[in-house]
């Protein structure tokens, strides 16, 4: 692909850029600057008005991930998390093979696309947990999921899941349920807001839980869910973590859960964009 002017790295930024492109001294990442798009990406996400800042910040968010790409590891990369250098090297189909050319290009391919590659994102290791008011005084640490209430009915009942990302972190997914408590009143909106101090995974409460601040994230729900399925938010950093919690004019039975780090199948365990 033909490197193309308008995504070529502004000067103010080319610092940056080369430092994220340049974690090893093989001669091969060093300098490389990005490259033109296939015309079906072109506006991005089919967007007009997002043009050469967006596209932009894409590249920069894949050039960051492929810093991330270890210089070694094993032979067979896993499902969800870096791939070590040489397996790049060895699986790109170039003669020669420039694999950070070949990185970015798939990378690019699937961010322009509305998704996040697989090779940038980890299964997440951080903290986990919920508050309900119905039982106040009790730590839900260490359980398998976390639920997120609201509805009326022998209460009001609240409940807030609460988790921790790193701080290089660009968002979550989360695999979702809905509970039996839950109503059919969709489409419906779950919010993120960030905790103003800190809390611990195995001692937050109910009665103890932080502050909050404004909403800065949220996810929607477009339709009943029947079973359970993925979803992801891009969230901004977070010294404190997330509450995420309906709100408070949310109308109806509101009962969804997500699966923590604990649960025993690490495939539905919540992963982070990195």
């Amino acid at each position: 692909m033909a490197k193309i002017e308008d995504q070529n790295i502004p000067a103010e930024l080319k610092d940056l850029y080369d430092a994220t492109l340049r974690p090893a001294a093989d001669g091969i990442v060093g300098g490389r600057t990005p490259f033109s798009l296939p015309s079906s990406q072109n506006p991005p996400l089919g967007n007009p008005s997002a043009g050469r800042a967006y596209v932009r910040k894409i590249f920069k968010e894949c050039a960051e991930c492929f810093g991330k790409q270890p210089l070694t590891g094993g032979v067979e990369p896993p499902a969800i998390g870096p791939r070590n250098r040489s397996w790049w090297y060895d699986n790109d189909p170039g003669t020669p093979p420039i694999y950070y050319n070949w990185f970015m290009k798939q990378s690019l391919d699937i961010r322009f696309a509305g998704g996040w590659p697989d090779w940038c994102k980890e299964i997440s290791t951080e903290e986990d947990s919920f508050v309900e008011n119905s039982n106040p005084g009790i730590n839900f640490g260490g359980l398998r999921y976390a639920n997120m209430l609201h509805y009326e009915f022998g209460g009001p009942i609240r409940a807030w899941g609460c988790i921790k990302l790193p701080d290089y972190a660009k968002g979550i997914s989360l695999y979702f349920s809905r509970a039996p408590a839950d109503d059919t009143a969709y489409p419906k909106t779950i919010y993120f807001h960030k905790f103003l101090s800190a809390w611990e995974e195995n001692t937050i409460t109910w009665n103890n839980k932080p502050a909050i601040g404004d909403a800065e994230g949220a996810i929607t729900f477009g339709s009943v869910l029947s079973f359970s399925y993925w979803k992801t938010v891009q969230l901004p950093q977070s010294l404190f973590g997330w509450a995420i919690k309906w709100s408070e004019t949310q109308s109806g039975q509101n009962a969804l859960y997500f699966q923590t780090k604990e649960y025993p199948n690490p495939a539905y365990r919540p992963i982070i964009l990195v």
